[in-house]
C-alpha cells in the first residue's frame, strides 16, 4: 500500500467521525431544548407572584368565610365588621348563584344550616333571601349569640364587596358545579373585569371542570389555584420525587396539612413541599387551620397564607413570633 493509498484511507475514516461528533452534537442541543421548554417548571404568571410571601415578611392572615368563628359567615355584617375588629390580609369567601343569576357569599348551596330557612340558594332571588335570618343558628365559641336577628346578618353579594371594599384581597371558590358552575364563572370573570380586581383576587374550585371553564373564560388573565385533580397531581409528584416534571398552570395551591390519599397520608406541612411549589412560582395557602400550634409550625415553614375560622387567634400567634 503506498504513501497516499494510507492517507486517503485515513482521510476518509476521519469523515465519519467528524459526522458522528456534529451529529451528536444536534442531538444534544435538541434534547436540552426539550428539556428546557417541556420539563423544567414554567410558572403560568412569570415574574414576581404577589401571592408569595418574601423573605422576612409574616404569612397572610385569611378571613375563612369573612372569620366564622367571630361573626355569621357569608353576611354583610361579618364581612364590614372583620376589617374594622382585626387586621386581615385576605377574604376567603364560597360563591353561589341566586335563582336570578346573583353571586352571593354562602358556602353552602342551600340556606338550611346558615339560617332559619330551608332549600336550594339557587331557588330563591338575592332580595327573598334578605327575609331569612342568617345568624340564626350562629354561637360564638362561648355558646352566645349576640347577632341573632341582627339587620346586617344576610347574605352578602360579591359586588358589593368589590364596590366597598376595593382594596382587599380575596380567595374566591365557585361552589356551583356542572352547568351552574360555568355560568357562575362567567359572572365572576365580568365582575372581577369591570371593577377592576384582577390583581387583587385567586378563584378557585374544587371541581376540574368548572376550573378550566373560568381560565377559558377568562383567557388565562385571572390568578387561579389548584382544583382537586391539579392538587393531587402536583402533590404525588413531590412525594415520588418527580417534581422536576409538573408543569404549573395555577398562581397558587391551596391546601390541608396532610391528606389521605388512598392508602397514603400526604404531609403537606413541610418546609421542602412549600420550597417546591415556591420553585414553580406558586403560593401556598393551608385551610383550615385554627389551633395556635398548627399556626406556628406552617408560620415557622413559611406558609404564604394561612386560613382560618378564627383570624383573632392567628394574629395573637403572630404577635407572640414578633409579627
Amino acid at each position: 500500500m503506498t504513501c497516499v493509498e494510507i492517507r486517503l484511507r485515513s482521510d476518509f475514516m476521519k469523515k465519519p467521525r467528524k459526522g458522528l461528533k456534529v451529529f451528536g452534537i444536534v442531538i444534544l442541543v435538541i434534547a436540552t431544548s426539550y428539556l428546557t421548554i417541556n420539563l423544567i417548571p414554567r410558572p403560568k404568571f412569570p415574574g414576581v407572584n404577589p401571592w408569595i410571601i418574601q423573605e422576612g415578611e409574616r404569612p397572610m392572615v385569611i378571613a375563612h368565610r369573612g372569620g366564622k368563628d367571630l361573626y355569621p359567615e357569608g353576611t354583610i355584617l361579618a364581612f364590614e365588621q372583620i376589617v374594622i375588629d382585626y387586621d386581615i390580609d385576605v377574604l376567603e369567601i364560597d360563591l353561589a348563584l341566586t335563582k336570578d343569576d346573583i353571586l352571593i357569599c354562602s358556602h353552602d348551596l342551600t340556606i338550611d344550616r346558615t339560617s332559619n330557612g330551608t332549600g336550594a340558594v339557587r331557588d330563591y332571588n338575592y332580595t327573598e333571601l334578605l327575609h331569612f335570618d342568617f345568624a340564626d343558628s350562629f354561637s360564638l365559641p362561648n355558646g352566645t349569640n349576640p347577632y341573632d336577628d341582627h339587620p346586617d346578618a344576610k347574605p352578602e353579594k360579591l359586588e358589593n364587596l368589590f364596590i366597598n371594599q376595593s382594596d382587599m384581597l380575596y380567595l374566591l371558590e365557585i361552589k356551583n358545579r356542572d352547568a351552574d358552575g360555568e355560568i357562575a364563572s362567567g359572572i365572576l370573570v365580568q365582575l372581577i373585569e369591570d371593577y377592576n380586581m384582577t390583581s387583587k383576587v385567586i378563584v378557585a374550585s374544587f371541581s376540574d371542570d368548572v376550573n378550566a371553564a373560568f381560565r377559558e373564560l377568562s383567557n388565562d388573565a385571572i390568578m387561579t389555584s389548584t382544583a382537586t385533580g391539579e392538587t393531587t397531581k402536583f402533590v404525588l409528584m413531590q412525594k415520588f420525587k418527580v417534581g422536576l416534571f409538573y408543569r404549573p398552570e395555577h398562581a397558587a395551591l391551596h391546601v390541608p396539612m396532610d391528606e389521605d390519599l388512598g392508602p397514603l397520608t400526604i404531609r403537606m406541612d413541610r418546609r421542602h413541599f412549600v420550597k417546591e411549589a415556591h420553585r414553580h412560582n406558586m403560593a401556598v395557602n393551608f385551610w383550615t387551620v385554627n389551633d395556635e400550634d398548627d399556626m406556628r409550625r406552617l408560620i415557622e415553614l413559611g406558609a404564604d397564607g394561612i386560613i382560618t375560622d378564627s383570624p383573632d387567634l392567628l394574629l395573637n400567634v403572630l404577635a407572640d413570633m414578633g409579627w
